[in-house]
């Protein structure tokens, strides 16, 4: 059962683990498009302050009606970038939501597993272990007249001595 344990234990870590990089992964992806969007609007701005400076010298008019052309401008590149932004959205939580119950059900089939090979249901289908001294016995020929067994079965434990051990010729 500890190794069993430990086998669940490393399989879980192995789901857990690209889930939890997946996640990474994307919210990494996610921040870098926004962050070079950020970069992409912030150089789009430092040429319109610098295009306003020119327009400045020109005259209120003009000024005012490119003024306004450039906040046109800037507002649909902004919401062409957020609409993009947007239109991902979706791909990245359904690729998310995917991969995550993939990963469910993968951990509810190794939890199945689990529970199946429980020691408690595996006695309570009528199995038995037997130990001398705490070492679990698997061959009759580890026993010999007069030892003590402690046996474990579903509901309790049975102490019994040997009077014989006899191994049957099946298994050699």
């Amino acid at each position: 059962p500890t190794d069993l344990g430990g086998f669940l234990i490393q399989q879980f870590h192995n789901v857990s683990v690209p889930v939890k990089d997946a996640q990474e992964i994307l919210v990494r992806e996610s921040r870098q498009y926004l962050s070079l969007s950020t970069r992409h609007l912030l150089e789009q701005a430092s040429g319109l302050k610098g295009f306003t400076g020119f327009l400045i010298r020109g005259s209120r008019e003009t000024l005012a009606r490119n003024t306004l052309s450039l906040r046109n401008q800037a507002n649909r590149l902004l919401r062409r970038h957020l609409d993009l932004i947007e239109e991902d959205m979706p791909r990245i939580r359904r690729a998310g939501s995917i991969l995550l119950q993939e990963r469910n059900t993968l951990l509810g089939s190794m939890i199945r597993q689990v529970e199946l090979l429980d020691p408690i249901r595996i006695l309570a289908r009528g199995y038995s272990i037997t130990r001398i001294g705490g070492k679990v016995i698997r061959d009759a020929q580890e026993v010999k007249q007069n030892d003590i067994l402690e046996t474990t079965v579903y509901d309790g434990r049975i102490i019994s001595t040997v009077k014989k051990s006899k191994r049957s010729g099946n298994h050699e």
